[in-house]
């Protein structure tokens, strides 16, 4: 109790790591309209105030997937870039799988490859995932798809593993030597 009196008292001075925490204790279910909006209320203050991109980022995942808001992938998609263009690889991911699915913002399958790769270099499986999917649905290649998708794969990824093994399924001999090399 001592430490909820010290979280709240430090959220309404301002500190910004407080009100995330505090924002994070208000939107976990079960929750009222109402407390889930003091939540959103509380992220966008910091954002407001502190322009911290993972808050960039946390307000893109409330609106994608309408956690105490209704769903909006225009506002999410904005929010994602923000926090994507500021360096956050799993904001790279997410506005990617939003431009790669044109969903909330025109689909451009370029760009979402660009944020991929920012992801991936910073060693984010996401974007391994997202370049496969590219690479199969944009570019034909197979074998780069192959590639990156086991890279990305794991038990959680369903998708990406059914594709990696739709596609090498269909490889013919020479193209399943080239993918072992």
């Amino acid at each position: 109790q001592e430490a909820d009196r010290c979280l709240r008292e430090a959220s309404r001075r301002g500190h910004p790591a407080a009100m995330m925490k505090q924002a994070a204790l208000l939107l976990r279910p079960p929750a009222t309209t109402k407390i889930f909006e003091a939540g959103v209320n509380l992220v966008e203050m910091v954002l407001s105030r502190q322009g911290y991109v993972d808050t960039e980022f946390v307000l893109g995942h409330i609106y994608h997937h309408g956690v105490g808001v209704s769903k909006d992938h225009t506002k999410a998609a904005a929010y994602w870039r923000l926090s994507a263009n500021a360096g956050v690889a799993r904001a790279q991911v997410s506005y990617g799988r939003l431009l790669f699915r044109g969903d909330g913002v025109t689909e451009n399958m370029e760009l979402a490859e660009h944020y991929f790769e920012m992801a991936l270099a910073q060693g984010h499986r996401g974007g391994a995932i997202g370049i496969g999917f590219v690479a199969h649905f944009l570019h034909g290649d197979n074998i780069k798809a192959s590639a990156y998708l086991t890279i990305g794969a794991t038990d959680k990824e369903h998708d990406a593993a059914h594709l990696c093994r739709s596609i090498v399924s269909r490889f013919n001999e020479e193209e399943l030597e080239q993918a072992r090399v």
